[in-house]
């Protein structure tokens, strides 16, 4: 397993945050996997996005093969429970219930229930008419000029990891553009 953690220099949520508590106490959650559902589908990846020392931070842990799996998910819940607030983008549907699968599966006591959080997706999709967005995906809204994370200069931060052929690429959108870069 490898974990990635990276600065986010001058990058900031454009939602005061405080608003929905601390900012240390904040935690961004997203999980990548090969499908759908955990018993049959691996998890490989998850990041987060979080604040300390007056700034905002990712941190990714990324199995670089499937039997890292277990490795990824214990790293994560020993870290998120330094947090008391999870902010997700359809978590409720999809991220917190697949990594509670996984925790069942692997005979790992952990609920998310304590944790406060919001859905951005519960709270997007009652205004997508209003936005004007055909659907509520991430991408969609992006391309619309909507998003939490931007740099000093509004670009949009995307960050996707993914294993190929045993390389760890990186894909980065910024100014526009698409940056990869093999680690």
């Amino acid at each position: 397993m490898k974990t990635i953690i990276n600065d986010l220099g001058s990058v900031k949520p454009s939602y005061p945050i405080e608003h929905l508590a601390s900012p240390e106490q904040v935690l961004f959650l997203d999980i990548e996997t090969t499908g759908f559902t955990a018993k049959s589908s691996n998890l490989y990846l998850i990041g987060c996005v979080y604040f300390a020392d007056d700034e905002w931070h990712t941190i990714q842990w990324l199995a670089e093969n499937y039997d890292e799996e277990v490795q990824v998910l214990n790293a994560f819940l020993e870290y998120c429970l330094n947090y008391s607030f999870i902010i997700h983008f359809n978590g409720n549907r999809f991220d917190l219930p697949y990594l509670t699968q996984k925790c069942e599966m692997y005979d790992i006591p952990f609920k998310f229930d304590d944790f406060k959080g919001v859905d951005l997706y519960k709270r997007i999709k009652p205004y997508k008419n209003f936005l004007k967005l055909e659907n509520c995906n991430p991408e969609r809204i992006y391309r619309r000029g909507y998003s939490l994370m931007t740099d000093t200069d509004g670009h949009i931060i995307r960050s996707v990891h993914a294993v190929q052929s045993g390389q760890h690429i990186l894909t980065h959108l910024a100014d526009g553009k698409i940056h990869s870069v093999a680690e």
